[in-house]
């Protein structure tokens, strides 16, 4: 059979007057999840049954928290681009601090998804913190290397390059590791990424506002690399029957610490967090998997090339009166926390409200895009009142991004027709294809600013 989880599979690949389907008119209330489901025919994963509830509640704070520390400094680095590239002289070539970060996070997110499984989970963690904490450093340190402003620029993208690395190698493993848990935990992943965002641009503005320098504030954001590791090996602890750590299969069976088996204890720990076995990495299994979830990836791919375009956009979108405001101060940030709260809002609903035909989302956001290049070529709306509205343009812009997001993983996790064994590589994948819209849409809008936006003068 061909039929997944969220009802033929075929649906998936045609677009109908009717997105949303009401769940009454489908099937009863799922009860393990208690919310109003608007993808129709599925099977719900039953994410009590698998682990108490106080385990669960733990894991949901736990995944969200990682998602947001994960997401965090790539946050700040796009609330900070333009003001980084200014620092140096090099406004013209912002655009480039966001697609250098996505592009070298493309090339790991890759070898993760080819060849992660042969690493632990826990290796894989660790890569992640220490690829967040060197670009941290670098790009703290960047002023302070080399005698000239292009020396200083390209460290700089020395160190966003391995910011982007950590964000999206440390995204691909968490979405794998995900598949060892309810598939509900996905929404708290998203939850965690999309509150990344209002954090990241919060925190920056109002350091900024006090005179915070951008070199301390990304040194200070070090402190985000430990609290990523407590939540990695502290916090997250995994469903019985699932590999999880020694410490939560005492807790569960009420076998005492003092009475356990210490040699039995130390071998499951050198286990801990290993990937289950998988079958091998054939050409074979990734045309089987690519083809199961190509309607999801392609659509990940079109609304972050989209999204993309707009968020960089608005660095171009500058009011003439920018000294005249606060909002037109800070118009490119405020466009930033604009966008994540639309990021945050729509990540945060999966419990509430489920999108089966996301193309929709991406045809939505194709028009956003034509919208902000315009703006940007056009400066139609860099003047009060109208760039105010362009901040609810952008809220907008995250909202569709946010929704596509959450929704495809979760259609990923819960399609029956992917195997147990692939769930990690699905989710991986797509996760490659969300990457490669990001660069697409970022390095849209470089050379653009190179060609058509070059040269903009304000009457």
């Amino acid at each position: 059979s061909t039929q997944s989880t969220w009802g033929h599979s075929e649906c998936l690949f045609f677009f109908d007057s009717s997105p949303f389907t009401p769940l009454a008119a489908t099937m009863p209330p799922d009860p393990s999840l208690g919310e109003v489901d608007l993808l129709g025919d599925h099977e719900a994963a039953p994410p009590i049954e698998e682990m108490d509830r106080s385990t669960y509640i733990r894991n949901y704070v736990g995944f969200c928290a990682l998602g947001l520390i994960n997401n965090l400094i790539f946050c700040v680095v796009l609330s900070s681009a333009e003001s980084l590239s200014e620092d140096f002289n090099r406004h013209s070539l912002f655009p480039l601090v966001t697609w250098m970060q996505t592009a070298m996070g493309l090339l790991l997110r890759i070898i993760n998804t080819l060849f992660g499984e042969r690493m632990s989970y826990n290796s894989r963690f660790w890569l992640t913190g220490a690829c967040s904490a060197a670009g941290l450093t670098s790009v703290g340190l960047a002023r302070y290397v080399g005698n000239s402003d292009d020396a200083h620029f390209l460290f700089l993208l020395v160190g966003v390059t391995f910011i982007g690395m950590s964000c999206s190698f440390g995204e691909g493993v968490a979405l794998g590791y995900l598949e060892r848990f309810p598939s509900t935990l996905v929404g708290a992943w998203s939850s965690g990424t999309g509150g990344s965002g209002v954090v990241a641009a919060l925190m920056y503005l109002g350091l900024r506002k006090i005179g915070v320098s951008n070199s301390v504030i990304y040194l200070l954001n070090l402190i985000f690399v430990l609290i990523y590791f407590i939540c990695c090996f502290v916090v997250i602890v995994e469903p019985a029957g699932k590999s999880q750590s020694p410490a939560l299969k005492l807790s569960l069976s009420g076998e005492d610490s003092q009475t356990a088996d210490p040699v039995g204890v130390i071998q499951e720990t050198e286990q801990l967090l290993m990937p289950k076995e998988r079958p091998a990495m054939t050409w074979v299994r990734i045309k089987e998997v690519s083809r199961q979830v190509m309607w999801v990836s392609s659509q990940l791919f079109l609304v972050y090339t989209f999204e993309y375009a707009c968020q960089t956009a608005a660095g171009f979108v500058q009011p003439c009166d920018k000294a005249s405001d606060f909002v037109s101060q800070n118009f490119y940030v405020l466009s930033q926390f604009a966008y994540q709260i639309g990021v945050l809002v729509s990540r945060s609903s999966l419990r509430f409200v489920k999108i089966r035909h996301i193309e929709v989302l991406s045809v939505m956001q194709l028009i956003n895009m034509a919208l902000w290049l315009v703006a940007a070529k056009t400066l139609w709306f860099a003047s009060t009142p109208w760039i105010d509205l362009m901040l609810v343009a952008m809220f907008y812009v995250g909202l569709l991004g946010g929704s596509c997001y959450v929704n495809g993983f979760y259609m990923v996790l819960n399609d029956d027709r992917i195997a147990a064994s692939n769930r990690d590589f699905a989710m991986n994948l797509c996760g490659v294809f969300s990457n490669v819209g990001i660069l697409a849409g970022t390095l849209e809008v470089l050379v653009l600013s190179l060609t058509l936006l070059s040269g903009r003068k304000c009457d």
